[in-house]
């Protein structure tokens, strides 16, 4: 009973900042979406920017109808799964996805010569495709990993301060 407690008080521990982060995430674009009337408004950034922005949004756009199962969700999901999810959007992500296809498909276009030039294309267009799904899932797998061999480590810890009379 006192192991089940342990392991349950530690999925309690290591879930609960996850939880006040995404709560406090949530809240906060609360608060810009009604300071902004329902929308984001670009005219405290610099024009390069505000460009940026807006092809980033019709890129990830491309990707929602070019792939409709990976939803913006699901790919947030991996993205969190992997540990990137501070560093990299969703948007981001679909926005990159989409244009490292069209980068290869032109770069085979391009560099190739003859009938050899639409198959390159093909495949550079594969690898863009495929090859920012394969890394994410690969960084999700080594995370995971990661976390396997370091909790026993960490129950071990918690029930010796546990057992000395310390709480959390």
């Amino acid at each position: 009973l006192a192991g089940i407690a342990c392991f349950a008080l530690c999925g309690y521990q290591l879930t609960r900042a996850r939880t006040a982060a995404e709560r406090d995430r949530r809240t906060a674009l609360d608060a810009v979406r009604s300071a902004a009337g329902g929308h984001a408004d670009s005219t405290g950034t610099s024009p390069a920017s505000a460009a940026f922005e807006r092809v980033l949004r019709s890129l990830a756009t491309v990707h929602e109808r070019l792939w409709r199962k990976d939803s913006p969700q699901e790919v947030d999901a991996q993205l969190r799964r992997a540990g990137v999810s501070s560093r990299l959007t969703a948007e981001m992500f679909m926005a990159g996805r989409v244009a490292l296809t069209g980068l290869g498909l032109l770069a085979g276009l391009t560099l190739a010569h003859g009938a050899g030039r639409i198959l390159l294309g093909i495949t550079l267009a594969a690898a863009g495709i495929f090859v920012p799904n394969f890394l994410v899932s690969k960084a999700a797998a080594q995370r995971s990993r990661r976390i396997d061999s370091e909790l026993p480590h960490f129950v071990d810890q918690l029930a010796i301060a546990v057992e000395a009379g310390m709480s959390f």
